[in-house]
């Protein structure tokens, strides 16, 4: 589904890739020359949105035109309109998969938030799911007219495309990884669109069959009609498709900006272009998950050094006293046994925490590999690191743990132990 935000391919050549050889000057004439080209683009002749609202106008005129006429037949009018919109489907999203590349090489690994990506197309996708659940009552309306497998493809065809817009409509809510380069462009995408290319074709057979004698008899009012829909919808369409500006020429001119102001260094304007232009990261658009993870890591890291280090002192009281502590001593070891099970104790309740935070990362690494599709994305290798990680933490607090324990058993006995679980918490 062509849903997701345009781009161009301008400039041909990324600037990460000649930083090295660019003076501040000349990287400033670079951007100009950039800018320049997409301000090109943008003020290249077409529909404009004015232009969009005057034929709708015009279309929705003619509509009311036809209508007070009432040459035509309303039954032959749905008919052939569901007849389009089949066809109209399955060739618009078969096409664009069967002609392109599964991947984009000068593109690949390149995402941005579903939230940015999808946010300009939500009104693309309400258009589109009001005329697929259009089709999908009157497919349930003609059920008597047309043979059973003709209503169960279009019912099939029209679920599947709903899918679809359903998922990218959420993602246009949510912070998930949308790839810039061909998303859902696979080959399991490609054979699901030829199975609704062929699904698509059979359903608008059977329902042209009810336009042809002795079934039926289309008129030139009934075309004129479903021509005059047709054209409303698609002036609808594109005007839902024309946002008020250019995401990725609106972030050139604040890095241009930015760095003519001396506000941002070279390489972070580099950066920045280069993610205005290929996208982020995977690994910069799960940071937030990450440094989630890591956060708890180094609470965690923090309350173990503060365990290690009341261990050793409590360790070298006992060597000090020979055994035999002193009142003094007592009332050291006593605070110091406290505060190594309170810490231990906190060190155990955010090590639960920890696998509950890699929910948000697996969910949303997954998503992006789904609509990345072919592209490499390696979410295992970060899973792996972090769960390596996991597994040395729960070794550590183990040990010391058992460490603890024994320090305890040793210097005041096991109904010590179990005073100080009682008080501060059990260690486990």
């Amino acid at each position: 589904m062509d849903v997701h935000e345009k781009s161009t391919d301008k400039p041909s050549e990324s600037p990460s890739t000649v930083q090295g050889h660019l003076t501040p000057g000349d990287y400033l004439a670079y951007l100009n020359e950039a800018i320049s080209s997409y301000r090109s683009d943008l003020a290249r002749p077409g529909w404009t949105i004015w232009a969009l609202v005057g034929a709708l106008a015009t279309a929705i005129w003619l509509l009311f035109d036809q209508l007070e006429a009432a040459a035509y037949s309303v039954r032959n009018t749905i008919v052939l309109l569901q007849t389009i919109s089949l066809l109209l489907d399955a060739v618009t999203y078969f096409v664009p998969l069967a002609a392109t590349s599964i991947t984009d090489p000068t593109r690949q690994g390149g995402f941005r938030q579903s939230n940015l990506s999808l946010s300009q197309s939500r009104p693309t996708m309400i258009i589109l799911t009001i005329r697929w659940a259009a089709s999908a009552l009157v497919a349930i309306l003609l059920a008597r007219s047309v043979p059973y497998y003709v209503t169960a493809s279009a019912i099939i065809a029209v679920l599947l495309y709903l899918s679809v817009s359903a998922l990218l409509f959420a993602l246009s809510f949510m912070r998930y990884p949308y790839p810039i380069a061909a998303p859902l462009q696979t080959h399991i995408s490609r054979g699901i669109s030829g199975l609704l290319l062929v699904i698509g074709l059979v359903a608008a057979a059977g329902y042209a069959r009810l336009l042809i004698p002795p079934a039926g008899s289309l008129t030139v009012a009934d075309l004129r009609l479903a021509s005059i829909v047709v054209a409303i919808w698609y002036l609808a369409f594109l005007l839902s498709r024309s946002p008020p500006g250019n995401a990725i020429y609106e972030a050139l001119l604040a890095a241009r900006r930015d760095f003519a102001s001396g506000r941002i260094t070279q390489e972070d304007t580099v950066r920045q272009v280069d993610i205005a232009l290929s996208g982020s990261r995977l690994s910069d658009i799960l940071q937030p998950e990450v440094a989630a993870i890591l956060a708890l890591y180094s609470r965690y890291d923090a309350r173990m050094k503060s365990v290690s280090d009341q261990l050793a002192t409590l360790e070298a009281l006992w060597v000090q006293s020979s055994g035999k502590l002193t009142p003094e001593q007592a009332i050291i070891t006593d605070s110091l046994m406290k505060s190594a099970f309170a810490d231990l104790s906190e060190s155990y309740r955010i090590f639960k925490k920890i696998p509950k935070a890699f929910t948000p990362l697996t969910r949303r690494g997954t998503m992006a590999k789904l609509l990345a599709g072919t592209q490499d994305v390696p979410l295992e290798d970060v899973q792996e690191r972090l769960l390596l990680a996991l597994e040395h933490t729960k070794m550590q607090s183990r040990e010391a743990g058992e460490r603890l324990k024994s320090v305890v058993r040793t210097t005041e006995g096991e109904d010590a132990l179990k005073r100080y679980e009682k008080e501060i918490g059990p260690l486990d």
